[in-house]
């Protein structure tokens, strides 16, 4: 009787790495105090737009001299901003608790108004 050779296919060790919330606000926190060093940031008291033109936000946006990718975190809810922002290739619009390490960084500009700096400030605290 003959054996046959049993075949041991290669397995992978799975390695858990696990990002704790620890380490997500430092991160965080970092990737923040980064572009303030890099003077990306922007403050300004508030986004009000009159009427949902694209053109009217583009004039503002030329103002303030931002060009490229550009980041607007804002909490208020104005409805002239979303759809005046959703239009524009290389603007993206997103809430406070929605920031992340991975926007902040792939954004040149970012303009926040000090409403929500605040509240971005209080959620890197706690």
């Amino acid at each position: 009787m003959e054996r046959g050779r049993r075949i041991i296919w290669p397995y992978s060790k799975k390695l858990v790495t696990e990002n704790t919330k620890k380490i997500k606000k430092m991160a965080l926190m970092h990737s923040v105090v980064y572009k303030i060093q890099q003077n990306s940031f922007t403050i300004i008291d508030s986004f009000a737009l009159v009427i949902h033109i694209t053109k009217e936000l583009l004039g503002k946006l030329n103002t303030l001299t931002l060009y490229h990718k550009i980041l607007i975190i804002s909490d208020q809810e104005n409805d002239n901003l979303i759809l005046s922002s959703r239009n524009i290739k290389n603007v993206k619009l997103i809430k406070s608790m929605g920031v992340n390490v991975y926007d902040l960084l792939n954004h040149t500009s970012i303009v926040i108004d000090k409403t929500t700096l605040d509240a971005l400030i209080e959620r890197i605290k706690s």
